[in-house]
């Protein structure tokens, strides 16, 4: 299903006028020739990318997926409810149970295991909820030096090869509504960092992007959508796991380096020693506000803003995001593999290696994606774009009060505040369950 021109352009400007409303699905108009009701969602993507070389690896691994997947199932109140066959391609209108994950993964543990459920009504939907995951066990079955690239050994930015075989980066990834996040932050985080953790990941990313359909993801159907909203929102990620990890020519992958990060990123191993070690890293970013950093496995997780958000481009680049993105550049890919089935075509309306270029340096201050001139928006269009967008409804403490009313923050659980505009917001930064970000109630 391809996305019709108008269609996309009524989402574009319907997000546009609400920005935050990014769990927007497709818009129903006389131009849509679905042949079944269908929508497209925006929503949080988790994306993490692990070695599989040890036999070790796969015994660890075979308890650790199937873990995972109860855990997000527990989280998100058993909101996984179909189940994708890679062998048959049919949908199963049924979640797995814990036992049959584990079998799956123990019957597949001499080749390729491979993992995908969702929530989608329809094979043309993307899903709200899915988690999905790709481990080449046959990598293990090979006799071969047991390390794993990027933790045991460094990673000089070039793909490490071997006499008997090249490895290749295998990965797990989940989806989710961005509601959820604002209603379960403290949770996700913290199951997401121990499952980075736990799959011993050398890269790993989250940010805000459009769910795919289970069925097409791999498929070119939603490329001129996704290439149109990456370039009139500067937030709009681009996750494809099952490209981006390896393999992929003239090294646009992501075993030659990183990805710029629209929200959350890990930097850890070899990647965080060639930026200068985390106490480096931690000074270049101390200052910069709306930034917060994690310890995770060897390195750091770090998160730019309070959540994902789409960021138009006529507001220009955040200064949160353009900062990560500079401390990042050192190890960044030059290009990546940014679309599906078939390969890498000319063509003006879906990413290309030259524009895959351009979308990674989309937050410097040479940048010229989506119309930026260095980096910000031509004379003109910046007054013009925020008297158009709607008023603000979050702020951080110490920032002007956007709106007089009433303020509660999930950080500051039991309290709500009442503030007048252009006062400054109460609170400390942080607590113990996170970073405080104050939510509009309303002026009762």
């Amino acid at each position: 299903m391809i996305l019709p021109a108008p269609d996309l352009e009524d989402w574009i400007e319907a997000l546009n006028t609400n920005s935050a409303a990014t769990a927007t699905a497709l818009p129903s108009s006389p131009h849509s020739a679905l042949q079944k009701p269908a929508s497209w969602h925006l929503g949080i993507f988790a994306s993490a990318y692990f070695y599989v070389i040890s036999r070790e690896d796969v015994q660890r691994l075979t308890q650790t997926i199937p873990q995972l997947h109860k855990e997000f199932q527990e989280l998100t109140g058993g909101a996984l409810t179909r189940y994708l066959s890679f062998g048959t391609a049919n949908i199963a209108r049924k979640p797995l149970m814990l036992e049959d994950i584990e079998k799956h993964l123990r019957d597949e543990s001499d080749g390729i295991a491979a993992l995908a459920e969702f929530d989608a009504p329809t094979k043309e939907s993307s899903s709200r909820y899915k988690l999905e995951t790709i481990a080449q066990f046959e990598h293990a079955n090979q006799t071969l030096p047991l390390f794993r690239p990027g933790i045991d050994q460094p990673i000089t930015g070039r793909r490490i090869e071997f006499t008997e075989r090249t490895f290749g980066l295998d990965y797990f990834t989940v989806n989710f509504p961005l509601a959820f996040w604002r209603s379960h932050t403290y949770e996700i985080r913290r199951w997401w960092l121990k499952a980075l953790e736990r799959l011993q990941s050398v890269q790993a990313y989250m940010g805000l992007g459009i769910g795919l359909p289970p069925i097409l993801e791999r498929y070119p159907f939603q490329q001129q959508a996704e290439f149109a909203l990456a370039n009139r929102f500067l937030g709009l990620d681009v996750d494809k796991p099952f490209f981006m990890r390896s393999n992929r020519p003239d090294g646009m992958h992501l075993e030659t380096g990183m990805r710029t990060p629209g929200f959350g990123v890990l930097v850890a191993g070899d990647y965080l020693r060639r930026l200068g070690g985390e106490i480096e890293l931690r000074s270049t970013l101390r200052n910069v506000k709306g930034i917060r950093i994690d310890p995770c496995l060897d390195g750091l997780w770090i998160e730019a803003g309070a959540e994902p958000a789409l960021y138009p481009v006529e507001q220009g680049v955040p200064a949160h995001l353009r900062a990560l993105a500079m401390a990042l550049k050192p190890v960044r890919l030059e290009r990546l593999w940014m679309v599906s089935y078939p390969p890498n075509l000319p063509s003006d309306d879906i990413f290309t290696p030259e524009t895959s270029a351009r979308w990674l340096r989309r937050f410097d201050s040479d940048s010229d994606w989506g119309g930026l001139v260095n980096g910000e928006p031509p004379p003109g269009m910046r007054q013009q774009a925020q008297s158009e967008v709607p008023l603000r409804l979050r702020a951080e403490p110490g920032e002007p009060c956007p709106r007089t009313g009433y303020w509660s923050a999930f950080a500051l659980p039991g309290q709500r505040v009442f503030v007048r505009q252009g006062e400054p917001m109460p609170g400390p930064e942080f607590t113990k369950i996170g970073g405080v970000i104050w939510g509009y109630l309303g002026e009762e």
